[in-house]
């Protein structure tokens, strides 16, 4: 189809660095929203499956797991600041599901945002 054809041309037109520099870009944008790879793909107009490839080879990790790690990060930062709760950060990153957010964060650290912010008193 043209729409294949424009999508192959386009990532053609740009070197890996150049295309791994727009994820992280649109990431730090975008992290208090909800991204799939789908959004991520749709909305920088290259293919799921190349952004990925692309992303693999340079960072060694795929941009869903840079974009949870990078939300994560923001996570501890704002869960320091007194009177934080853990609904409001989750909501603050693009979670809206504080369980969800709660399972990434254990997923990632190893405790809980709960009992992480209870190391920080």
């Amino acid at each position: 189809s043209v729409a294949d054809i424009m999508q192959t041309s386009r990532e053609s037109s740009y070197k890996p660095e150049e295309i791994v520099a727009l994820v992280k870009e649109y990431i730090q944008k975008h992290y208090t929203n909800e991204i799939t790879l789908n959004t991520l793909s749709h909305s920088l107009g290259f293919s799921s499956s190349y952004l990925t490839k692309v992303f693999i080879k340079l960072e060694g990790i795929t941009p869903s797991k840079f974009i949870r790690d990078y939300r994560m990060g923001i996570a501890k930062q704002l869960l320091s600041e007194p009177g934080a709760s853990v609904n409001s950060v989750s909501t603050a990153i693009g979670y809206s599901d504080p369980f969800h957010f709660s399972k990434s964060f254990k997923q990632t650290f190893g405790i809980s945002p709960s009992e992480y912010k209870s190391t920080l008193q």
